[in-house]
């Protein structure tokens, strides 16, 4: 699926192993995450190996992306022009990190453009526009150095969400929370119930459903080897779930996004 605006580009593929994409001279900036596989990116001469829920700031140049030999790669790609940043965030994008852990929130920021109608581009350009410039912002957030001397730790609730988003595919219970974010239960509770509203496991099964969905939109696995990977319990477990959140069938939702005239592009 690929969302394009005259200012900018969002969408998501799956590259079969062995895939490569490039050489391309890249005229945007372009965030690059990669959902499964591996990936071996080289920019101006130089390889970088990007893992699973990584993020990629690719700057404007020569890129060439060359993808897990073994399995397939599933990656999202959002490129925003020069021209629809201020100098201030270009300068700033000059200046950021070229690859950090993927959060939540940027990942959410994708989602909810990848799951826009495939005109969305002609018909709301703005809200095209408004979320892209948002996931770039949430990298150079997400980058940014801790001003306050007096915070030595991360926060527990961003420990946990960040443990969820590697570990999602395993078990995870309130007692793995806790020891992964150096709170009680209690806490981590809290945390999540003041901040997120919702309690954390209902938080897990919700990120879990949003990253099966993804899988049914985009690739030919079944519902229990989504299950599976997904880290759910059964396969009914997982279609509930599917059901509760999109408020459609797994089928129903693969069959609501799937266009055999699209041809994969990234």
């Amino acid at each position: 699926m690929n969302l394009i605006h005259e200012q900018v580009s969002i969408g998501q593929a799956l590259y079969p192993p062995k895939g490569v994409f490039g050489p391309k001279q890249l005229k945007e900036y372009q965030l690059f995450v990669l959902v499964s596989g591996n990936s071996i990116l080289n920019t101006e001469g130089s390889d970088h190996s990007v893992a699973p829920g990584e993020v990629r700031l690719l700057m404007p140049g020569m890129q060439l992306l060359r993808f897990d030999e073994d399995r397939s790669s599933q990656q999202i790609w959002c490129s925003v022009s020069p021209d629809a940043l201020t100098p201030a965030q270009r300068k700033r994008l000059e200046a950021a990190p070229r690859q950090a852990k993927a959060t939540t929130r940027l990942l959410t920021l994708l989602e909810l453009a990848i799951s826009l109608p495939y005109g969305a581009g002609k018909d709301s350009p703005d809200l095209l526009l408004s979320l892209a410039t948002s996931a770039i912002l949430e990298y150079l957030h997400s980058c940014a150095p801790i001003q306050n001397d007096k915070i030595s730790e991360p926060n527990p609730l961003r420990l946990a969400l960040e443990y969820i988003e590697q570990h999602y595919q395993s078990k995870i219970d309130l007692s793995t929370l806790a020891k992964a974010s150096g709170a009680s239960i209690a806490h981590i509770t809290r945390m999540f119930t003041s901040h997120l509203e919702t309690p954390p496991m209902r938080y897990v099964w919700s990120y879990r459903a949003r990253r099966g969905a993804l899988l049914l939109q985009e690739t030919g696995l079944s519902v229990s080897e989504i299950a599976h990977i997904t880290g759910f319990q059964t396969p009914f477990h997982f279609s509930r779930w599917i059901k509760k959140t999109h408020n459609l069938s797994p089928r129903a939702l693969r069959q609501s996004n799937w266009r055999p005239s699209q041809p994969l592009t990234g």
